[in-house]
């Protein structure tokens, strides 16, 4: 596992989730991280080599940020955004782009591994709304992590991912 992934998970308190995801993120190959996030749909740091590493800690920050600010889990919300692209390039990291599908492979490992079924839903829908704004008072885990993958991708913004 990549050490500044071995930092975040520090983030997690719930001890089991914490060991479950990083036995998870052992099993990501490191070439999954170091590649570029997309070519044109993310900011420009993201879109080179380290780029899909960048932007799983951006997602992270994000989504702690909105778990804390909307009441849900902070460990499942850390959790999902350190899993989420971890099957963007296939479970071998042998795709040249992203995978339409990597959601639903995401979400089946995280099952496969015992995950919480509100976790894999949250996976499995990472992308289903990208790009829709809409005004949503509360927010689930899954709505969470839509935003935070949205946000974190965004030219525009700029969070620190160190």
């Amino acid at each position: 596992m990549h050490k500044d992934l071995e930092k975040l998970t520090n983030w997690i308190r719930d001890r089991e989730l914490k060991i479950k995801v990083r036995e998870m993120l052992e099993t990501v190959t490191l070439s999954t991280w170091a590649k570029k996030a997309s070519k044109n749909h993310h900011p420009p740091d993201e879109r080179g080599e380290w780029g899909n590493l960048i932007h799983t800690k951006r997602v992270v920050k994000v989504a702690r940020f909105l778990a804390q600010h909307f009441g849900e889990s902070e460990s499942a919300a850390i959790s999902v955004g350190l899993l989420h692209d971890a099957f963007r390039y296939g479970p071998d990291a042998e795709a040249e782009w992203t995978l339409p599908n990597h959601a639903d492979l995401a979400a089946d490992w995280a099952a496969e591994n015992g995950l919480d079924p509100e976790l894999v839903e949250a996976l499995r829908s990472h992308m289903s709304k990208w790009g829709k704004v809409y005004y949503c008072p509360e927010l689930s885990l899954k709505d969470i992590l839509v935003l935070a993958d949205m946000i974190a991708s965004q030219p525009w913004i700029l969070v620190d991912s160190r």
